[in-house]
């Protein structure tokens, strides 16, 4: 599916601002980048299972909302996920 693909290219491009903003010394650049890197990757791992229509309109609360209530499958990880969220 072409928005997941799109989505983790775009995490990758974030992490690689995120290790240039490392190498210069500035922390918050490269934390917010690896933040959002990894909002990315959650919103595609969601999108992998079916479950669409987060962003730009949705932001935070709705990907939150759906680790929740994909229930087992995410069980592994959902705490994780949230906290970076």
């Amino acid at each position: 599916m072409k928005e997941i693909t799109d989505l983790v290219s775009k995490a990758g491009r974030f992490l690689k601002t995120a290790e240039a903003a490392l190498a210069l010394g500035d922390y918050d650049s490269c934390a917010s980048r690896c933040y959002y890197a990894m909002f990315f990757l959650a919103e595609a791992a969601l999108l992998t299972i079916g479950t669409e229509g987060f962003l730009p309109q949705g932001g935070h609360q709705p990907i939150r909302r759906a680790f929740r209530e994909v229930g087992d499958f995410w069980s592994g990880i959902r705490e994780d996920v949230e906290r970076g969220l």
